[in-house]
């Protein structure tokens, strides 16, 4: 289990951190190690809608099947028709899932689509609007999420004349890579009822794509990544027992912002899985895109309940160009370290 950074690790040169501390280290880390994948709260995945038009084409699939030969396929998966459609976007995996999956994004690209679910694997979603003068109001279910590089889908739509049974739904299945300084997401439909079906799917798909790649660009998304620098038990004043422990950390951020932050982090609980921590955190540094400034983070999380860790940028806290700044944000982990994906507004 990885300490905080170790998350980004604790100097070599720091002397060792009494039992809380390490215990509480261990903790931030674990919670972004085995967080299951997020519900977003600021949205998740947005199944790509078919217009009633292209519903009209549209024919038999089973539910539940990934599409065959598409990124993210099962063994034993069906195609029929398969409708296939790929772009690169000028940005970062994480700014094209936001584009995919926030209601408000996908109404400004995707036809007008009012989007609403809960966002979790097996939860229903509805998809609202007007195609050519015509209202549709269609449905579908998760079927897979993880933020952000792939999101399966199901998919029906009353206007294509046939009965809501599974055998009728279609899988959509999306992937983001990340390639050349950006992305490269790919769409694939099944299911289509012919070719010339999934030839009007793919047109479709390519309109689509082409908005998602003019607005993820503007999606202000920035993947911060850092290493631990400084480490410092504090003393908590009034405090009886080892139930409640603190340290102050200090960070170099070294892409996505690059910069410095102090860290106050307290943490509660001794047993592992059992353990929670609360974080104030003031960065200060640059952007990839030039602006510069300071802001405060609030961050923590439950180790029982992965889906429980949040980040919030401090309203009001920003100066220089971060000024008015809101967002939110969480801890992620990779084969390099932990590293914060901030979504701001």
């Amino acid at each position: 289990m990885r300490i905080p950074g170790r998350m980004g690790g604790r100097p070599e040169d720091a002397s060792d951190p009494p039992a809380a501390s390490r215990e509480m280290s261990a903790l931030v880390a674990d919670l972004s190690v085995r967080r299951p994948a997020r519900r977003p709260a600021r949205g998740v995945r947005a199944t790509p809608l078919m217009t009633p038009a292209e519903r009209s084409t549209a024919g038999g699939a089973r539910a539940t099947m990934r599409v065959d030969g598409a990124a993210g396929a099962r063994p034993g998966a069906t195609s029929m028709h398969e409708a296939r459609a790929d772009i690169h976007v000028d940005a970062t995996p994480e700014a094209v899932w936001r584009a995919l999956t926030e209601p408000e994004l996908v109404r400004q690209y995707f036809f007008g689509t009012e989007l609403s679910t809960d966002w979790q694997v097996g939860s229903p979603i509805r998809y609202r609007g007007e195609w050519q003068g015509t209202q549709y109001d269609a449905h579908g279910v998760v079927l897979e999420v993880t933020p952000p590089h792939l999101l399966v889908t199901d998919f029906f739509s009353p206007s294509s004349g046939l009965p809501d049974v599974p055998a009728n739904h279609q899988t959509v299945t999306f992937e983001i890579v990340p390639e050349d300084r950006g992305s490269r997401v790919t769409v694939v439909q099944d299911g289509n009822r012919d070719e010339a079906g999934a030839q009007h799917a793919t047109a479709n798909w390519r309109m689509m794509l082409d908005g998602l790649a003019s607005i993820a660009p503007t999606v202000d998304t920035v993947v911060a990544r850092f290493d631990v620098d400084g480490w410092d038990p504090a003393s908590l004043d009034g405090i009886d027992g080892g139930w409640l422990s603190a340290v102050v950390m200090r960070k170099t951020y070294t892409a996505g912002i690059v910069g410095t932050s102090v860290a106050h982090f307290i943490s509660s609980g001794e047993e592992e899985g059992s353990r929670g921590y609360l974080a104030a955190e003031r960065i200060e540094g640059v952007l990839d895109d030039g602006r510069a400034g300071a802001f405060t983070l609030h961050h923590g999380g439950l180790e029982v309940d992965g889906d429980s860790a949040f980040a919030h940028v401090v309203p009001g806290s920003g100066t220089g160009d971060f000024a008015g700044l809101t967002g939110t944000g969480r801890i992620e982990h990779d084969e390099a370290g932990p590293y914060f994906v901030l979504d701001f507004d």
